[in-house]
């Protein structure tokens, strides 16, 4: 299953290092981010479901294809591919200018389902895909 979501930011000056240019690490805050607004503003999942919705990252990967810098405005659109029956999920990104124009990288982070207690879901949870197979 595939979902498409666009989410806009602008780096904060604390994102920004000595050189000029958004420091590597911060590309993961915000996929995590788009991935969040997703879950909450798209989805429409309620805050409750988001906190009891255990799904830590296995996998995650950032290709740097061209330097974001302070006061721009960037996009992120994001892709889910979801399967009700596994325990992990995979949500792509790719980051780009407003005009959708010019990439500036691309990514991925996989998360497995998991109880409070850690325990391992075999299947998404039943809220979650609901949500997305209507989508």
């Amino acid at each position: 299953m595939h979902f498409s979501f666009k989410y806009s930011f602008k780096p904060r000056f604390s994102d920004i290092d000595k050189y000029g240019i958004a420091h590597h690490s911060k590309y993961f805050c915000w996929f995590e981010d788009a991935r969040y607004y997703l879950l909450e503003s798209i989805l429409q999942i309620s805050k409750e479901n988001l906190l009891q919705l255990y799904a830590p990252i296995i996998s995650l990967k950032a290709d740097y294809k061209k330097s974001i810098v302070f006061e721009n405005t960037y996009v992120i659109l994001v892709k889910v591919i979801i399967d009700k029956f596994k325990a992990a999920s995979k949500f792509e990104y790719q980051i780009m200018d407003l005009n959708e124009e010019i990439l500036f990288a691309t990514g991925y982070t996989e998360h497995v389902f998991t109880k409070s207690t850690g325990e391992l879901l075999l299947e998404t949870p039943d809220f979650l895909y609901d949500k997305i197979k209507l989508i």
